[in-house]
């Protein structure tokens, strides 16, 4: 490719997929991260010190002090679902190419404005309100969404402060709790509860037509993790499941064309029900909690270099499916502090796993997971011969990981 591609944030996947798809690039690594990234750099990797990503100034500050030639960098991209907008914006004042121009990105952060466009497009969604105050419970808005309804923030991730209501007195005490004890994390978002099967879509876009596409099922409602469901999915085949893949498919690109996405990749959740699927939210991103590593499995390609590439103006990688059926989970281990837990090794041990990590380590406590989709004391891609047999590895790796961690009380 002619030119560098200015990347903001630095996580080791994204270089090392930047690498595989040969783009040079700058990168803007946060403050936090720098001392122990920046003997990483070379000729086709620079790596500039920046603070908070997600601000528009601090990135601008990062170029103007730096002596790095900038002039041949042609787009911006981000993998950081918190530094989508900032990014978008970065490269409108720059006058380079993005994925998303500043408002499509703020449709993939902000999830009161994004299920607004959706339901002006005429597709199934949640009802909403927005909630910054407890004098908002008041208004109208509220009381037709109804209850039971969920509570979350309008741009949050990983299921974090996101909580089922059940009845006024307890929307009343969630709300107050939220606003009391994070309220950075507000304005929160209010929809009706969407009874369903959760789903996630995920996928390849460039000019508008999609490339690959992957239609899963969780094991568990997302909302489920606080009743101690344990985060996890299956890929369906395009074949043997060819009426969920043409239907999901249709669905996912008229959601994707109300929010204004032709270029990148998504991950969207939705819910399928006896009406139809019913549209949750959408990340201009790829998945996280394994959801990379399947789709890679499944279908031969990285989506974050498959986003790089987009960014880049490069051509697509052509899918080739497997036969096999994948899927991920998150490990969970009991309450306390871990004396004795399973090495890497037996974990990859075990039928069907693929990839795992243990991150549980002896003489901590060992995570509590109803928080949110994000902490584990271990994970798994597991690989099976149908998507059934995939259900079962991984209900009986959850199963040996738990017993297998050993721990006393606090």
């Amino acid at each position: 490719m002619n030119g560098r591609i200015l990347v903001v944030g630095w996580k080791p996947v994204v270089e090392d997929a930047l690498e595989r798809a040969g783009i040079p690039h700058v990168t803007l690594v946060e403050t936090a991260k720098y001392p122990g990234v920046r003997f990483r750099a070379d000729a086709d990797r620079v790596l500039l010190p920046c603070g908070d990503i997600t601000c528009v100034e601090a990135l601008l500050g990062a170029l103007h002090r730096s002596d790095t030639a900038v002039s041949d960098i042609v787009a911006v991209w981000t993998a950081d679902e918190f530094a989508v907008v900032a990014g978008a914006a970065l490269a409108q004042l720059l006058g380079l190419r993005s994925c998303t121009d500043v408002t499509t990105a703020l449709r993939f952060r902000d999830k009161y404005v994004q299920k607004r466009t959706v339901a002006r497009a005429g597709i199934p969604v949640a009802d909403t309100a927005l909630l910054a105050s407890l004098d908002d419970l008041g208004d109208p808005g509220v009381a037709a969404v109804g209850l039971p309804a969920v509570i979350k923030p309008v741009a949050g991730a990983g299921t974090s402060h996101t909580y089922r209501v059940d009845t006024p007195e307890e929307l009343r005490e969630r709300l107050g709790a939220l606003l009391e004890s994070d309220p950075g994390a507000g304005p929160f978002l209010l929809e009706s509860f969407v009874a369903g099967r959760e789903m996630h879509l995920d996928g390849c876009l460039f000019e508008g037509r999609l490339t690959a596409f992957a239609a899963s099922r969780y094991l568990t409602n997302n909302i489920n993790i606080q009743a101690g469901g344990i985060n996890g999915s299956y890929m369906l085949d395009p074949e043997r499941d060819e009426d969920v893949y043409a239907t999901a498919e249709k669905f996912a690109l008229s959601c994707l064309e109300a929010l204004g996405l032709t270029d990148g990749v998504f991950h969207m959740e939705v819910f399928a029900g006896d009406d139809g699927l019913w549209f949750s939210e959408c990340a201009a991103r790829a998945g996280g909690g394994g959801i990379i590593e399947v789709f890679q499995a499944k279908f031969g390609l990285n989506l974050i270099e498959e986003h790089a590439k987009a960014a880049a103006g490069l051509p697509p990688g052509i899918p080739v499916v497997s036969s096999d059926a994948f899927g991920c989970t998150l490990l969970c281990a009991p309450q306390g502090i871990a004396v004795s837990v399973p090495t890497v090794d037996e974990l990859l041990a075990r039928p069907g796993v693929l990839q795992g990590t243990v991150d549980q380590v002896v003489g901590a406590p060992t995570p509590d997971m109803t928080k949110n989709t994000v902490r584990r004391a271990g994970s798994a891609i597991v690989r099976a011969a149908t998507e059934g047999d995939a259900v079962d590895r991984i209900r009986s790796l959850r199963s040996w990981f738990a017993e297998a961690v050993v721990t006393e009380t606090a």
